[in-house]
Formats: structure tokens, sequence, C-alpha cells
């Protein structure tokens, strides 16, 4: 996300640990340290409550369906997401929007 010279900010939102028992500040700090992310805004969720966006079930089963990209314009409008999308993807799409697309 470099190539965007400071046009795009990128968020993270973490809501679980490997044992899926939520997220705590020092597992977002490690996190944040393994993946090198500098430029990227952690935030937590540790009681799961973002998930209700990006699950459905079947048959009495839920499947969380991450990652989930969201792209919002300057104004907060939403001009893209995809549930599992690709960084490719959204890279297309952040073209898309600063050329006013």
């Amino acid at each position: 996300m470099q190539r965007f010279n400071g046009r795009v900010r990128v968020i993270q939102i973490l809501t679980d640990n490997a044992a899926r028992t939520g997220v705590d500040e020092a597992f977002c700090s490690s996190w944040q340290s393994r993946y090198s992310l500098t430029n990227v805004k952690l935030l937590m969720d540790p009681t799961k409550s973002f998930y209700r966006f990006f699950t459905y079930g079947m048959s009495g089963t839920v499947t969380i369906n991450l990652p989930a990209m969201v792209l919002f314009d300057r104004t907060g409008t939403v001009r893209w997401s995809r549930l599992g999308g690709t960084l490719t993807q959204a890279q297309a799409e952040i073209n898309t929007v600063l050329s006013g697309g």
C-alpha cells in the first residue's frame, strides 16, 4: 500500500487469536511486530462484535468470512467490499476511487 503516498489509510480489526479466545493488547502488539505493520492502524474487538457483519449460517452452523476488506471514500461511503478478496483486487479498487471513478 506504500504506492498510494499517504492517500490511503489501512485499518485492521483483530477479533480472535489462534486459540479463539479473543484478543488483547499483548496479542495485537505481537501481531503488529510479527507482520511489520508500521502503517496500519490496529483495532481490537475482544468481544467479537464485528463478526456479525461477516458471518452467515446454514443448517445451524456459522461460517466466518475473513479476510474482509471494505473501502470507504473520504465521506465514509462504502465504495467496495469483498469477503475473502485479494490484495490485487483491493489495489485496483483503491486506484478507481482515487481517480474519481
